[in-house]
């Protein structure tokens, strides 16, 4: 059900960015000059996300899954954290509707709990009282192509697909047990992005990703959600917020003939959080 839910949301948002795109009266979208055209050839932008983080892990044992475990609230990792991103755009010509870009996030979390009651993970069952150290790291490397259906000087509204690349540790150690986890998923995505230029200095960005797979035993959903307002200071360098809500549920049996999707059990993992960064723009 949550599944459903989250990709209705992100198909009712990207439906929502076509019509405000396509309802805009395009002018002088074919004759522009360099120096008015709003959308920069280059940029790259670097910041910090504040962050919130729910992740739930259930891992496969010789007698079937074990139970689900909250990682925040059973585990004692930190629900609230912050993260580095790096994303990089680039557009080629002519008239600059082609645009690539790569992001870049990690996601690295520890922590050490007294656990207060038994913990099935996997073949080990971890004891109440037992103190266990436990490590989540989850990084996220996505790299996306879009072509702008409409674009002028003030909107640029743009359909596209892109790959997700995401490497998920985790482990487990108590005083004889260990139980360790690792994956690296490659998974498509398909979405919409609307960049509108309120003046010239301030501008709005919106985008919507989502992506369903089943393979094998092998399924999966992506949903990635951003609003963000750019401020350009200077000709070269400007300021940013964003708000990014971001879900992803993995579930497999470890027999996918898929090259790293060897996942033998449940992941869900989300966050939401605020992004500020600066932003460095190169060529007109």
């Amino acid at each position: 059900m949550k599944k459903l839910a989250m990709g209705q949301v992100v198909l009712l948002i990207i439906l929502f960015l076509a019509g405000s795109a396509l309802g805009h009266d395009v002018k002088d979208a074919g004759n522009f000059k360099d120096e008015d055209w709003p959308w920069e050839k280059f940029s790259a932008s670097f910041g910090g996300f504040i962050t919130t983080t729910n992740t739930q892990l259930q891992l496969s044992s010789s007698t079937g899954l074990g139970g689900v475990v909250d990682l925040e609230d059973a585990l004692g990792l930190d629900s609230n954290m912050f993260v580095f991103r790096a994303d990089f755009t680039y557009r080629f010509r002519p008239r600059r509707r082609h645009r690539f870009d790569v992001s870049y996030a990690s996601f690295t979390r520890g922590g050490e709990k007294v656990l207060q009651e038994n913990i099935q993970i996997g073949d080990s069952i971890f004891p109440a009282g037992s103190v266990v150290d436990t490590r989540f790291d989850f990084d996220i490397i996505k790299t996306r192509w879009t072509y702008s259906l409409v674009q002028d000087k003030r909107v640029d509204f743009a359909l596209g697909a892109g790959l997700y690349i995401m490497p998920i540790e985790f482990e487990v150690n108590g005083v004889l047990l260990n139980e360790r986890q690792s994956i690296t998923a490659p998974l498509p995505v398909f979405g919409a992005r609307l960049d509108v230029a309120l003046t010239k200095k301030l501008f709005l960005r919106q985008s919507a990703d989502i992506f369903y797979l089943e393979i094998n035993d092998f399924k999966g959903t992506i949903a990635d959600i951003r609003f963000g307002l750019d401020y350009r200071i200077w000709k070269i360098f400007g300021v940013g917020a964003e708000l990014e809500f971001f879900d992803i549920q993995l579930e497999g049996s470890g027999e996918t003939s898929v090259p790293g999707l060897d996942l033998n059990g449940k992941v869900n993992f989300g966050f939401n959080g605020i992004m500020l960064y600066g932003k460095f723009y190169f060529g007109k």
